[in-house]
């Protein structure tokens, strides 16, 4: 087997999460393992239709695992970490329950990695569709593609040993990213103390931060289209009800980006700051 998915739920509405695991399930690339894990309360208004969903999939598909999460987890980064402990396939593809997969995703993947001549390469990302959610009133919305993200193409003109300062000046979207387990894991997996932001820590964590680390690795963008990010008023970053409750002191703390820098260790470049160019 080549891949694991690992997905965290936290009050996913329903439909976005039958879409999300349905693009999972339509891969036209078998070889995986898919790890579900739901930290949603169960006093939550879909816990149990959503629940229910789950657990029929997993019983009819024996690639799927559900899991409740443990006590001790925290946010998103803490779902993940729990969620990738149960598999051991090479290869991580992250992706949240409000997002979806194009068809081709998963194939688009193995063949990048398995044209990669780099052995340094340990994050493979391709270009994302952003859509976004309009309320119209009267329970009614509109959804619509705004633009395609991640078109990094100048990613290719930066040191190898700055890929994390790259992608920590730039939005990434990390729909449908694919990461080397042996490098998550060397890594530590997420800052699970992160409520939001834990992605852009778990790139500066496998790739490298240049003013401390000595290990290296570098990021791939895949010139493809087959991952959705969808923004919605519910969601984590939005303050939605996604956020957990006891995230919201600490919302624009891990929004801003300077804050933001200084907590995942990147200090900010300055004249008596100067980025070192390591071979």
């Amino acid at each position: 087997l080549m891949f694991d998915v690992i997905i965290p739920i936290h009050k996913t509405q329903p439909e976005f999460l039958k879409e999300c695991i349905d693009s999972v399930i339509n891969q036209d690339f078998k070889d995986f393992q898919c790890y579900m894990v739901d930290g949603t309360p169960s006093e939550w208004r879909d816990y149990i239709g959503n629940k229910e969903y789950l657990e029929g999939v997993v019983s009819q598909d024996d690639r799927f695992h559900y899991y409740e999460e443990n006590e001790e987890c925290n946010y998103a980064g803490g779902a993940r970490n729990q969620a990738s402990s149960y598999g051991s396939n090479p290869y991580l593809v992250v992706l949240d329950s409000d997002d979806w997969l194009e068809d081709t995703h998963l194939s688009i993947m193995k063949e990048a990695i398995l044209a990669e001549i780099n052995p340094n390469v340990a994050i493979w990302f391709g270009i994302v569709s952003h859509f976004v959610i309009i309320p119209l009133g009267n329970n009614e919305a509109y959804e619509r593609r705004r633009t395609l993200m991640n078109r990094y193409y100048d990613l290719q003109f930066v040191h190898p040993n700055h890929h994390s300062l790259f992608f920590n000046t730039t939005l990434t979207y990390p729909v449908g990213m694919v990461i080397r387990r042996i490098d998550f894991e060397r890594a530590g997996g997420y800052d699970d103390s992160f409520p939001i932001g834990e992605d852009s820590k778990i790139l500066v964590s496998i790739l490298g931060n240049p003013f401390d680390d000595k290990v290296f690795r570098q990021a791939r963008l895949v010139d493809r289209c087959s991952a959705n990010y969808r923004t919605h008023e519910n969601q984590t970053t939005q303050q939605g009800e996604q956020l957990k409750e006891d995230a919201h002191d600490d919302y624009e703390k891990y929004m801003n980006y300077e804050t933001k820098r200084e907590l995942i260790g990147l200090p900010t470049a300055t004249l008596d700051n100067k980025l070192p160019f390591a071979d």
